[in-house]
């Protein structure tokens, strides 16, 4: 359990210490947001706050429950009161947006940004503006060209040409920003892959008509899909842009990667459901979205990533069997798919974990270390490969 752990934390590059001290508090955050769910405590109001400033009230208050709070949850007193009074400060400020929103209509968005650590920037805007004005703010306070800005809101890319209010942005919402390329030439580079991407659709949208022979669908027991002629233009388009999406994850360029998934989703999304049952490739895309928001280091995008991952599971569960009995049976040996659910129970543990769900995460994380155990090879069979003529890739 604790390799996995470690693993989670290190994933995403950042410095250790950080990541760790900041899983921590997060934990007590989680726990102690629990309690006051359950003892029906409201930190906005007395005798912890004075509604009629809407402001801190007194600190004795918050001294009782941090020392109540940490005799029963076990926790340092000091880290229960910092807890405390960023929770109240969190419900203090959100009844001021709600005021702010319901006399001016100025929304209130927080925008996490997602390559650096604990930054998170508070933004008023209209919700009828274009999303385009959302960007450029973030582009003005981080002094970022807004080319290399996307910003993702319930597991969507934000079209700029688009009002927030039509793509369910709402007063208080949570959205994650992506920095796309931090030096010159690699903004060039990023600009030549998007043109790629736009070029494969237009030579995507040539191949699949329905007229051409050049690429055949089948399901997974290999029979041959026909389909109409948008439905299998979208699949395919799908397809092509998660495939530019896996490119660009094994470069470790997350937002680049993270991109072409929700693309590759809003592509998935317009195909049939049962469509989508007869391939595995939208489970596989959820899987990987996940991924990046873990790479990311974005607890904001959480409920869509806990929402991803049950899908996946399901379809897992129907394609392969619960315990890969299916698999087995068909193929004789669980392969590649073996990786898969172990990358599966890992995010579903670690979104577990962020959920205050620590018995479940426990348990899938030690279930992820077994399985990263089974998958390993051992010196002695890879000098036996090595030694019948297999080269390193």
């Amino acid at each position: 359990m604790i390799k996995c752990i470690l693993w989670y934390v290190i994933i995403n590059n950042s410095n250790f210490f950080v990541m760790s001290q900041n899983l921590k508090f997060d934990n007590i955050l989680s726990r102690i947001r629990e309690q006051l769910n359950l003892n029906k405590i409201k930190l906005w109001l007395p005798p912890y706050a004075d509604t009629t400033t809407v402001e801190s009230h007194t600190d004795e208050g918050l001294c009782a429950l941090a020392v109540k709070y940490s005799s029963l949850l076990n926790f340092d007193k000091e880290m229960c009161l910092t807890a405390l009074k960023q929770l109240q400060k969190h419900s203090l400020d959100r009844v001021k947006e709600k005021e702010v929103f319901k006399e001016t209509g100025l929304a209130t968005i927080k925008i996490k940004v997602s390559s650096r650590i604990s930054q998170i920037l508070s933004l008023q805007i209209h919700l009828s503006d274009m999303a385009e004005k959302l960007i450029q703010k973030v582009s003005d306070l981080l002094c970022i060209p807004k080319e290399r800005i996307k910003l993702v809101a319930n597991g969507k890319v934000l079209n700029d040409k688009l009002d927030l209010f039509t793509q369910g942005v709402k007063n208080g919402m949570n959205i994650m920003a992506m920095l796309l390329a931090e030096k010159p030439q690699e903004l060039i580079e990023h600009e030549k892959r998007v043109n790629a991407v736009e070029g494969t659709k237009e030579d995507l949208a040539l191949l699949t008509s329905g007229s051409s022979s050049y690429l055949q669908l089948e399901d997974q027991s290999g029979r041959r899909l026909n389909l109409p002629e948008a439905e299998r233009n979208a699949l395919v388009t799908a397809m092509a842009l998660h495939e530019k999406g896996r490119a660009a994850l094994k470069r470790e360029d997350y937002s680049l990667a993270l991109v072409n998934y929700l693309e590759a989703d809003e592509k998935f999304s317009t195909c049939t459901s049962e469509l989508l049952k007869c391939v595995d490739n939208y489970a596989l895309l959820h899987l990987d979205i996940a991924w990046c928001y873990l790479c990311l280091g974005n607890v904001s995008q959480i409920p869509d990533a806990e929402k991803r991952l049950k899908e996946c599971e399901n379809k897992f569960h129907q394609s392969y069997g619960t315990n890969m009995e299916r698999l087995l049976a068909i193929k004789g040996s669980t392969g590649n798919e073996a990786v898969l659910f172990l990358r599966l129970h890992l995010l579903q543990g670690i979104v577990y974990y962020h959920t205050n769900k620590s018995v479940e995460a426990r348990e899938l994380l030690r279930r992820t270390e077994d399985e990263l155990k089974c998958l390993k090879v051992d010196d002695a069979s890879l000098c036996a490969l090595f030694e019948l003529g297999k080269k390193e890739d």
